[in-house]
């Protein structure tokens, strides 16, 4: 039953938000979502056991992912309605030279992203760096699409320099290097997708094998590297030689595993992925032990979204550790521990509003989605940067495990923050082109 719904939820989704000719930024962040509640279902098949015996906390988490693929599909029709007068032109009918120096803005725009970094330490300006990072998807989406039809000397210098950012990229504390793995893969598939050669498509098969290979490596050895990252790591004085000994020990643990370990970090990147059992405990403790909230999360989250930290600075910092111990009713490891557990927007729903009026909050995200993609859409000067500036809601799209107070507010601001780059930057940049 469980796994007929998650096909169905699936199909249902595609068939909804897939668009011809677009790269299809919302609809793979929805994917990721649809991962996020029904992964675990497949991998108890795989593993040829019963859902409810992966350590399932609650006999609830079935209701959980019924009433989330609900949600997901009611905010895909909402987003699907408000974007559908949208018409994307075929990848060989766009104008890439309009950014024929996109390349080279990359190229900077990173090796500044990079020296500036440091600054977004500074509480009042990190999230501005967050939607700075989302630009340079932007930028990476058209340098990968125009560097085709370059001249290949400049083809070789841009993807020398990518190569290398990637391999630095192992080397954070974050798993970043999954970011351009993804954009590499969304960008070869809106290729294939708009040029109609979807059976091209199982070219990409090794990427996909890769990246999840690496997700089981980094899920294996990620808490004995961020050890050597914080501890050893915060010996060395230079970027160069910290960033070597970082490679050099990833390197070794990598080299350590064995099938026993690797099958260890299959299931904690399973675990990772999945994120609906939080949803379940809170169906299991509200209304019984805490009543719903009548809506007050969704607006507080709303109101939340209209105040950024860098105009109120003393704004409240959310614990959301305590939060979902509140309404899981249990403890749950928090800033004692160094983590930051969510309930998630769906979860926020079912307390705001119950089992039967739960997709009121999910409407509300999809409203926003598509309002907020319609808009940059349009606001673009041509086709080139109408694609570019939304190719970031692949990630922005990707929250299932996410609260409402940390899904409205990033929509919001790269909304803000995308239409500021596209009216005053974008002009002069171009005059560079």
């Amino acid at each position: 039953m469980l796994a007929a719904q998650a096909i169905f939820t699936l199909i249902a989704i595609t068939v909804i938000l897939y668009r011809k000719n677009s790269h299809n930024a919302i609809l793979w962040g929805m994917l990721f979502q649809w991962l996020s509640i029904n992964i675990k279902i497949f991998y108890a098949s795989y593993l040829g056991v019963d859902f409810l015996e992966l350590d399932i906390p609650t006999l609830s988490v079935e209701n959980a992912i019924i009433l989330s693929n609900i949600g997901i599909i009611i905010m895909s029709i909402v987003i699907a309605l408000i974007t559908r007068k949208i018409t994307y032109t075929t990848y060989h009918k766009i104008d890439w030279q309009v950014a024929k120096k996109s390349h080279h803005l990359y190229i900077a725009y990173s090796i500044a992203f990079t020296i500036l970094s440091p600054l977004k330490d500074i509480t009042i300006i990190t999230q501005l760096f967050v939607y700075l990072e989302l630009i340079k998807f932007s930028i990476l989406f058209i340098a990968l699409n125009y560097v085709r039809i370059g001249k290949p000397n400049e083809e070789n210098i841009f993807y020398i320099f990518l190569i290398i950012e990637i391999i630095i990229s192992f080397t954070g504390y974050f798993a970043d290097f999954k970011d351009y793995f993804y954009i590499l893969l969304l960008v070869q598939l809106y290729r294939l997708f708009t040029d109609r050669k979807v059976y091209k498509a199982i070219k990409l098969f090794p990427i996909v094998i890769l990246l999840l290979y690496l997700g089981v490596i980094w899920s294996s050895i990620k808490t004995e590297y961020r050890t050597y990252l914080t501890e050893e790591g915060a010996e060395i004085n230079t970027q160069i030689t910290r960033t070597g000994n970082s490679l050099g020990k990833l390197l070794e643990l990598a080299n350590n595993l064995n099938e026993k370990t690797f099958d260890d970090g299959l299931d904690k990147l399973i675990n990772r992925i999945s994120y609906v059992e939080y949803f379940g405990e809170v169906i299991d403790n509200v209304p019984i032990n805490v009543p719903h909230t009548n809506g007050q999360n969704l607006i507080e989250s709303t109101i939340f979204a209209f105040q950024p930290r860098i105009l109120f600075p003393g704004k409240a910092i959310t614990n959301d550790s305590e939060r979902t111990a509140k309404y899981v009713g249990r403890f749950i490891s928090g800033t004692e521990s160094n983590t930051s557990i969510s309930l998630g927007y769906m979860a926020d729903g079912y307390i705001d509003f119950g089992f039967y009026y739960f997709w009121i909050t999910p409407l509300l995200i999809g409203i926003i989605i598509g309002t907020s993609y319609l808009l940059l859409y349009k606001q673009s000067p041509n086709k080139v940067w109408s694609l570019a500036i939304t190719f970031p809601y692949f990630t922005l799209c990707n929250f299932y495990g996410a609260d409402s107070f940390k899904v409205i507010p990033p929509l919001i601001y790269y909304t803000i923050v995308a239409i500021i780059f596209i009216k005053y930057l974008l002009p002069r940049i171009s005059k560079y082109n």
